[in-house]
């Protein structure tokens, strides 16, 4: 494969990682994994692992349409890492 053409398939992988069907799929799965967590720990405890506040924990898990989350997936991972570690 030449570099152009890598550069090429690079772009095309980058373009469908910021569509809305690539970003929908990202957020339904953060949100997921957020509804868990609250699910497993209790939202109390997620918001200290996470650094989330409770109304912002509280809206991601009640909007409908993912695409319009932006979850951050930093909040995730720690809180993630966190319960782990208990």
């Amino acid at each position: 494969m030449t570099l152009i053409s890598k550069i090429d398939k690079i772009i095309l992988i980058v373009n469908e990682l910021n569509g809305p069907v690539k970003a929908c799929e990202i957020m339904t799965d953060r949100k997921e994994r957020l509804k868990t967590l609250v699910d497993e720990h209790t939202i109390e405890l997620v918001v200290h692992a996470s650094g989330l506040s409770e109304a912002t924990i509280k809206q991601h898990l009640r909007v409908k349409n993912p695409i319009h989350l932006h979850i951050a997936e930093k909040a995730i991972a720690q809180a993630e890492y966190v319960f782990k570690q208990l």
